[in-house]
């Protein structure tokens, strides 16, 4: 038998992320904080079986505060191993990693993944399937009817109400082979994955937003500091579009309204007011049962601070219908638009095109009359039962999903919008990041206002085109606001008895 072959992976960490940290705005020298170490003995039988031996995950133990600067302690315990022997299995993953935009952390991470998995489990293969971010759900939606879907993937969490009956339950012994449990997720990160009690998924990353601000165009039109309310939004917003049009500059705007239809931007930007103003689109119960509630006060005014910006103020692009936030962000970095609803990552790419610093403002979001609330994006890790059918296939997922969420891999695939687990976050990766940009702590603190979308089949078609086409109904003047209101009310109510 050959002696144990031990893999550096701190050190094949820490290259990998100087690739990372190349890129990145600042580049901070990233540093790995004990990665959970595999050892591994193999022998090659005439069987061809590959014996591995796996310890448990080393446990980092830290303090993160979210309005202090974080302070980071770490505890190693000893490792413990087991053996167990395992037949060569090969499993399919699925994710949008290359064309979705925001992604080059995940390109990287996993293919840190597959040549750490080579070295450490060469049983273990994994084919990994990039599947366009627009195409995902209807492609995931035909193979899983097909009974064909991956073993395992990586999707966006508000497309998931499509797929529960596909998905795999999660048990305790399964949770505690991949080394994570309820105590690595903020609540609203567990939650989401619960349905009717059972555990569905896992949460990869979250996507929380700010309120991105031009401090030159605001300080220049009498304005030092970033809204607190929706209505001061509205105000700051006439406030600049009126001084830059006296003066001439007639491309100049407050606000990047979204209000395209079937874009996923408009309904992000959205909900927020409405749950600011005390609003709901639809609530269900504990029982499945569905309550439409869109036809409310704190709709209602929630679409009339839209209707004020867009056509009594006029202090948003005239191109709202179709325009995006990336659009807002070409608007931001040609000094047209001063308030934008964005990514922590859109900060640093704009500061990488060369935007000045001293310029860039990014805050909390705005609150309303009753609460500040904010959407909760975000990615969760499932596996298809349809799929794994064999006990090495179960294993072979679960060796997967422990090496995907561990600190240090799941701090990389996270970079791009927020942290998968706690312990992602305990990383000196993000722990750097923060340090090294501050706006990261805004997205932080906004966790704990974040609402979750209605978990229902048809929410999507119901926030990608009933809610957009009853905005710019309203917005055009088509329609009042309390017909806008109530059409979409129809709208949803039809659809939920197809």
């Amino acid at each position: 038998m050959s002696e144990p072959k031990r893999v550096d992976r701190r050190k094949f960490i820490y290259a990998g992320l100087g690739a990372v940290a190349l890129i990145a705005i600042g580049a901070a020298a990233y540093v790995a904080m004990n990665p959970p170490v595999v050892t591994q003995t193999t022998t090659v039988p005439t069987t061809s079986v590959v014996t591995t031996t796996v310890p448990t995950t080393s446990v980092v133990t830290t303090t993160v505060s979210t309005t202090t600067s974080p302070t980071t302690s770490q505890t190693t315990t000893p490792t413990t191993s087991t053996t167990t022997t395992y037949k060569p299995t090969t499993i399919e993953f699925w994710s949008t990693f290359l064309g979705g935009g925001n992604n080059l952390p995940r390109e990287q991470m996993l293919n840190m993944l597959v040549d750490i998995l080579k070295n450490e489990q060469p049983w273990l293969k994994v084919e990994l399937a990039d599947k366009p971010y627009g195409e995902f759900p209807d492609r995931l939606l035909a193979a899983c009817l097909a009974k064909n879907p991956p073993h395992v993937a990586c999707s966006m969490w508000m497309w998931d109400p499509n797929f529960v009956p596909f998905f795999m339950e999660i048990t305790d012994e399964m949770l505690e082979k991949i080394g994570v449990s309820k105590e690595d997720y903020e609540p609203v990160q567990w939650d989401i994955n619960l349905w009717d009690g059972k555990l569905l998924g896992l949460n990869t990353q979250i996507d929380v937003m700010g309120l991105m601000w031009h401090k030159g165009l605001a300080n220049e039109a009498g304005i030092d500091r970033p809204p607190e309310t929706w209505e001061e939004l509205a105000d700051f917003s006439k406030k600049i579009t009126d001084y830059f049009h006296n003066k001439g500059q007639t491309d100049v705007y407050g606000y990047n309204l979204c209000l395209r239809y079937n874009h996923g931007n408009t309904i992000f930007r959205f909900m927020p007011v409405v749950w600011a103003y005390g609003g709901s689109i639809m609530e269900i119960t504990d029982g499945g049962e569905v309550k439409v509630t869109i036809n409310s006060q704190g709709v209602i005014d929630a679409v009339n601070l839209y209707v004020r910006i867009y056509q009594k103020d006029k202090s948003c692009p005239p191109t709202a219908f179709d325009d995006t936030a990336d659009q807002g962000n070409n608007y931001f970095m040609m000094n047209k638009v001063a308030y934008v609803i964005q990514h922590p990552a859109s900060v640093d790419s704009i500061l990488n095109q060369g935007f000045p610093l001293s310029k860039m403002g990014y805050d909390l979001y705005p609150k309303g009359p009753v609460r500040r609330a904010a959407c909760m994006g975000g990615w969760n890790l499932h596996f298809f039962k349809d799929r794994i059918k064999t006990k090495e296939e179960l294993e072979a997922s679960l060796v997967f999903a422990k090496y995907f969420l561990s600190p240090e891999l799941n701090a990389i695939w996270s970079k791009a919008l927020g942290p998968g687990t706690k312990r992602a976050l305990q990383t000196s990766i993000w722990q750097d990041e923060i340090k090294l940009k501050p706006w990261r702590r805004v997205q932080l603190e906004m966790i704990k206002y974040v609402i979750p979308f209605p978990r229902h089949p048809k929410w999507t078609e119901i926030a990608l085109l009933v809610i957009p086409k009853m905005l710019q109904s309203a917005c055009s003047g088509d329609m009042t606001t309390e017909q806008a209101v109530k059409w979409a009310e129809e709208q949803i109510k039809e659809k939920l008895k197809g």
